[in-house]
């Protein structure tokens, strides 16, 4: 037997079905692919913990809201309010029941000089005479999504949405 029969002969105990070699690497690319695009939505914030896309800001004539868009389920975040200066050393805000009931307001920075219970959720009223920072700090309760829920200002409404991932 010569050398080059031999070698086809090898080669033909290891049959291949390029038909099945091929559907493997398609399916490996578009592993391959999904791999990137959740390493991509990780980094930019769509799995909550931090990046871009994680926080979102609404803004009113009384002050700006930066609140978690995606969060993680019993995991800490912050919302930050900044107020502008207002002719009164008084300001109210609520916070709608939805967001209420999916979050658990851990502290708040300054103390609330009131808080109630309303039946549209949560009101604290500030003394606060030239603007300033007030920082819930937050903890997710539940996985959720808050399609609708939204803070008030003093008598401006700003709409909010939150996802809370498991």
């Amino acid at each position: 037997m010569n050398s080059r029969a031999k070698a086809k002969h090898e080669l033909d105990e290891f049959e291949e079905d390029l038909g099945f070699q091929r559907l493997f690497w398609t399916v490996e690319r578009a592993a391959w692919i999904a791999f990137a695009l959740l390493i991509a939505a990780a980094l930019a914030g769509l799995t909550g913990a931090g990046g871009p896309l994680a926080h979102a800001k609404a803004e009113t004539p009384y002050g700006s809201i930066e609140y978690p868009r995606v969060s993680r389920w019993q995991t800490a975040d912050d919302m930050v309010i900044q107020l502008r200066p207002a002719a009164g050393s008084l300001v109210e805000i609520e916070i709608d029941r939805r967001f209420v009931e999916a979050f658990e307001i851990v502290s708040i920075q300054p103390e609330p000089q009131s808080a109630a219970a309303t039946p549209n959720g949560m009101r604290y009223t500030f003394d606060v005479e030239s603007g300033g920072a007030v920082v819930f700090q937050l903890r997710a309760m539940q996985p959720a999504f808050i399609p609708d829920g939204s803070i008030r200002i003093g008598d401006a409404k700003a709409p909010v949405r939150s996802l809370i991932l498991p």
